[in-house]
């Protein structure tokens, strides 16, 4: 995670959290001309990803300077995320992909170290997968 992780370093090339320039990497999938296409999303259907704090983006332009595409991508992260929701939502109407997610809002946090709230987190993924599991093998042979 930006700004509490280091970059790690592979054959002399810095790496950091790769969801940063692609959060939900369907697209990919669609460019290779895949067309049955499923989505493990980690929130509910009406989540919106907040704007980053003005503190928040001053401390990655800071820590990130010599990095400023990563910079630009990290201020900017928000709203492609929304539109790929967005987008998301439309494939999934069209039925070009199936999104399994949760049903309500999730109360973890990304730092999260409440055991209790991550059991009920995995129990709810489970759920949702038992509970949509007809539905996405029909999507899948159709």
């Amino acid at each position: 995670m930006p700004l509490l992780s280091k970059i790690n370093w592979l054959d002399g090339k810095p790496y950091l959290d790769g969801s940063i320039g692609n959060s939900i990497p369907y697209q990919r999938a669609l460019e290779q001309g895949y067309d049955k296409i499923v989505i493990v999303a980690t929130r509910d259907k009406s989540y919106v990803r907040p704007e980053n704090t003005l503190r928040i983006n001053e401390a990655a332009k800071v820590a990130y300077r010599k990095y400023p595409k990563f910079v630009d991508n990290f201020i900017h992260r928000p709203d492609r995320y929304n539109k790929m929701l967005e987008d998301i939502r439309q494939l999934e109407k069209n039925k070009k992909v199936f999104v399994l997610r949760p049903e309500y809002p999730v109360d973890v946090g990304y730092t999260e170290d409440n055991q209790h709230k991550l059991d009920s987190l995995y129990d709810n993924g489970i759920k949702v997968v038992r509970f949509n599991e007809t539905k996405m093998m029909n999507y899948l042979h159709s």
